[in-house]
This record gives structure tokens, sequence and C-alpha cells, in this order.
């Protein structure tokens, strides 16, 4: 596999994007009560933790999230995909091959409730589908 030309646009704006379904995800409107819990934080608690997270947490957060957008980037120009099915397939086998095997440790060596795994693993699948079709669809 080669390093290919990526639209670097579509990489910058499926991180946007994604850090936007994690600022939802994880908000009390969707799932963010619920991983708190699981978190051992109260919701005083979980607001001051959004409160003292420092501008360097998100920018580290969106440095993931480029280099994610990026990989999968090279994964379409490398395989070809072209089509929305395509981005889909890509999406769901590198969500199952790293993001939700890898995630696995949570449960089985961190003590953390199936629950805990379902909803950062459903992010993360959520995510890496949002960013393929983007990359994928984007001309």
């Amino acid at each position: 596999m080669i390093i290919l030309s990526v639209n670097y646009l579509a990489v910058l704006v499926a991180s946007v994007v994604v850090m936007g379904i994690g600022a939802f995800w994880y908000s009390s409107a969707a799932f963010g009560k619920q991983w708190a819990a699981m978190m051992g934080w109260n919701e005083a608690a979980m607001k001051d933790k959004m409160k003292s997270a420092k501008g360097s947490s998100y920018a580290i957060a969106f440095v993931g999230n480029l280099v994610m957008a990026f990989v999968i980037a090279q994964l379409i120009a490398n395989i070809g995909t072209t089509t929305v099915a395509d981005a889909l397939m890509l999406a769901f086998w590198v969500w199952l091959g790293f993001i939700a095997t890898a995630a696995l440790n949570t449960v089985l060596w961190e003590g953390k409730p199936w629950h805990f795994y379902g909803i950062n693993t459903a992010y993360q699948l959520v995510s890496i589908v949002v960013m393929s079709l983007i990359l994928t669809m984007w001309v």
C-alpha cells in the first residue's frame, strides 16, 4: 500500500463532524448521564470535568480524529472505495477489527460494564461510518 493523495478538506470536515457527534453522544441529551454514572461521576462531577477539561484535551482528541480520517482516506484510496455500500462495508470492518476488539479490554481488565463498552464502541462505529461516508462521497 502506498501513501496516496487525499482530499485534506474532506479529512478536516470529517474530523470536525465527528467532534460534533462526540459532543452530542456524550451529552446529557444522549448517553452522557449513563456514561458518567459508569465512570463513577454524578451530574455535578460531570459538569466539573467538562469545565476543567483543558483545551489541550480537545486539541489532542481532534488530532486523533484527523489521524483516523487520514488513515480511512488512505484505505479508501488504496482499495478503491467509491459507493455508499463500499464506505459502509469499510467502516464496519475497520470498526470490528480494530475498535470493537481493542475496546474489549475495558470490560475484561478494567471492570467496566458491557453497557459502557456498548456506548463507547457504538460512538466509534457511528464516527467511522460518518468519516467513511464523507471521505468516500466527497468529490
